[in-house]
């Protein structure tokens, strides 16, 4: 708990921020697992040294995420077959992840019932992710 017992939060959302480039400016395959790592590394040194003060941190780390209007529902419009065939290949779930499905971890990374989370890095991405970090 914080100043007053109040409980403070930190978490960050390592969004894939390439996702609104056109295909052919994305370089999605060789920065995402380095800019992934980096925030981890970042979140958990953190976590570390405001610890003390009764505050986490924690980083939500998405996969590919369909919402009407965003940059994988445009490709979906786009090119119905590519990304069903990007779905077979690259997604376990069989599908896009959802923004609910996100907001529900970060809701409960913010939560009274997380309180001795800190320092982590939580995936939402149907097993999509490669890394092992």
């Amino acid at each position: 708990m914080g100043p007053r017992g109040r409980h403070h939060r930190k978490q960050s959302v390592a969004a894939d921020e390439m996702e609104w480039l056109e295909p052919r400016e994305q370089p999605f395959e060789r920065t995402r697992p380095r800019d992934i790592a980096t925030e981890q590394v970042h979140d958990k040194s953190l976590a570390r040294e405001v610890a003390a003060s009764g505050v986490t941190v924690n980083g939500v780390a998405p996969g590919s995420i369909l919402w009407e209007g965003g940059g994988w529902h445009r490709r979906q419009q786009a090119d119905p077959e590519g990304i069903a065939e990007f779905i077979r290949h690259e997604m376990p779930l069989g599908r896009f992840g959802t923004v609910d499905e996100v907001a529900g971890v970060v809701a409960f990374v913010c939560s009274k019932q997380a309180s001795l989370l800190s320092g982590a890095s939580i995936a939402v991405d149907g097993a999509q992710g490669r890394s092992n970090i």
